[in-house]
């Protein structure tokens, strides 16, 4: 039992010291253009599936949390009002985001209806808050009121 646990944790820390280096910052100088809140996205490319592809409000909680959902050089905020007290189940309930659980917590698939699948296609969602990789999973990331996370589009 101890060896696996030991050899999930050298894993997970291989994973991390992987991924940190190269982070979820884009290859390119690329910018990201917002969408205006009176403005939609086109839809095209991996936007065609979106869910939402303006800037939206909704729910009644008590606590504020956006999400900015980045993806082929564009982005929309998803402002949630919600009583919950961790990030996935907000946007769970929201129906925001989709995946796989797995013994490490939700792998995500989708975001805003938005497919980034590694096994299937190469890319993946990277969660930041404030620019930095959250040290979490999104099913294990507490939110508090006011804050606002990034979920990017990843290759």
């Amino acid at each position: 039992m101890k060896q696996k646990w030991l050899r999930t944790l050298l894993v997970l820390l291989l994973a991390l010291l992987l991924l940190v280096p190269f982070g979820c910052k884009k290859k390119d100088d690329t910018p990201v253009t917002p969408v205006a809140d009176s403005e939609e996205l086109a839809a095209e490319g991996v936007w065609a599936s979106a869910l939402y592809r303006r800037n939206v409000t909704f729910g009644t909680g008590a606590k504020t949390v956006k999400l900015k959902v980045v993806a082929e050089e564009k982005s929309i905020v998803v402002t949630m009002h919600t009583d919950a007290e961790m990030l996935g189940s907000a946007l769970a309930a929201f129906n925001l985001i989709e995946g796989d659980a797995s013994e490490y917590g939700l792998y995500v698939k989708k975001v805003n209806g938005i497919k980034a699948d590694f096994d299937d296609d190469g890319w993946w969602w990277c969660l930041t808050k404030g620019g930095e990789m959250t040290t979490t999973g999104v099913d294990s990331t507490p939110i508090q009121d006011g804050e606002t996370y990034e979920f990017t589009r990843t290759k």
